[in-house]
């Protein structure tokens, strides 16, 4: 799996893409809130939440992308600025897109999957469902996980509904 953090560039309200990607409960902060130590800040609970104009300056966001926070990010500006920020953002970050969505490299076996687990099957059972190996199983969820850039599988889960690609909760 990639350590690269997420960064999700959005043109909706980035804190309901937010909720909707990430089930557990997560610190929304700005990128000059975030604490000084630990520096990585990968496995924390933080996650970035903004809307950028073209006059924001796009540092503290990249900082805090390198320090392992996810973002979530609007980016309300021109095309071409627009085109310039995605592209510093992706240097430091998996990025992903409204107009580029992983979930279009998901294959339907993948999508079953993380069906299934989302609906509390394990992956042993899941795995019985779609008459595919075990291993072959978590291979393939561990993939779905690597496309959408996720750390766990609730995580994936959490992408994958918000991409449409699963219900909502029920």
């Amino acid at each position: 799996m990639s350590s690269r953090p997420r960064c999700l560039v959005t043109d909706e309200d980035p804190r309901l893409v937010a909720g909707r990607v990430w089930s557990e409960t997560r610190t929304v902060v700005e990128p000059n809130a975030l604490p000084d130590e630990p520096f990585d800040l990968g496995e924390t609970s933080i996650v970035v939440v903004s809307t950028l104009l073209e006059q924001t300056d796009l540092q503290p966001y990249l900082i805090a992308a390198s320090r392992g926070v996810p973002l979530v990010l609007r980016l309300v500006m021109a095309p071409a600025e627009r085109a310039a920020r995605i592209d510093e953002l992706g240097r430091v970050a998996m990025l992903t897109t409204d107009d580029h969505p992983p979930t279009a490299r998901l294959n339907q076996t993948q999508i079953a999957l993380l069906a299934l687990v989302a609906d509390g099957s394990s992956v042993e059972t899941a795995a019985d469902a779609i008459d595919v190996g075990t291993r072959t199983a978590y291979r393939r969820l561990a993939e779905a996980m690597e496309v959408l850039g996720a750390r766990s599988r609730v995580e994936a889960v959490g992408l994958a509904r918000a991409a449409g690609l699963l219900p909502p909760p029920t």
